[in-house]
């Protein structure tokens, strides 16, 4: 089967150490040395059709503007039409507005290679699907972490699902606009995208 999916893998609580409590929640998790994303994907339905790039491996709220425009630059050049963020929670309603603000936009400061500048934002992202996602309790927890389930939500469904960024929480999908994490239940509050019927691969 063709790869069609690039995986850019950023840390996060989904790719940190085991939490010794998962009802009390560390204030800041400890990334891991080596990140159990590409295993976790390749044991999954839809995991063969994914390439895995290890990006970085921070806390969302470390990440500044120019490491997002670095990503836009990564998500322009691939030509995967589907990418899936895996990111901190934290930080990522405001880094899914960034990312598709720099996508769908010409940004001046954004665009400083020549291919880029050739092309508006729009055409640059055309049929691609950019999907941030992460969880609440490391991958490292083993099955009760929520990451598992909402990867397997975005290989359900992806297909199904309009170009465009988005993110994925909860086995929901949420528009960058109006996202926000509530930080006392530690649950996303914003606009939901319906999802249609998921559809089969050919």
């Amino acid at each position: 089967m063709a790869k069609d999916t690039l995986i850019i893998i950023t840390g996060g609580t989904i790719d940190a150490e085991a939490y010794p409590d998962p009802k009390h929640p560390p204030k800041n998790a400890t990334m891991l040395d080596k990140s159990l994303i590409p295993i976790t994907v390749a044991g999954m339905k839809g995991g063969e059709r994914c390439d895995c790039l290890e990006w970085k491996s921070r806390d969302s709220k470390d990440f500044l503007t120019a490491d997002i425009r670095e990503l836009a630059k990564i998500i322009r050049s691939s030509q995967a039409k589907n990418i899936i963020i895996t990111h901190g929670t934290d930080a990522m309603p405001h880094h899914a507005r960034q990312l598709e603000s720099m996508l769908l936009k010409r940004d001046v400061h954004m665009l400083d290679d020549a291919f880029a500048k050739a092309y508006s934002g729009a055409e640059a992202v055309r049929g691609k699907r950019v999907v941030f996602t992460g969880a609440m309790m490391p991958l490292a927890n083993g099955k009760e972490s929520d990451g598992y389930k909402n990867l397997e939500y975005i290989f359900t469904h992806m297909d199904s699902w309009q170009p465009g960024v988005r993110a994925v929480m909860h086995e929901r999908s949420y528009k960058p606009e109006g996202l926000r994490k509530n930080m006392d239940t530690y649950v996303f509050e914003g606009t939901v995208i319906p999802d249609a019927p998921a559809r089969g691969r050919a």
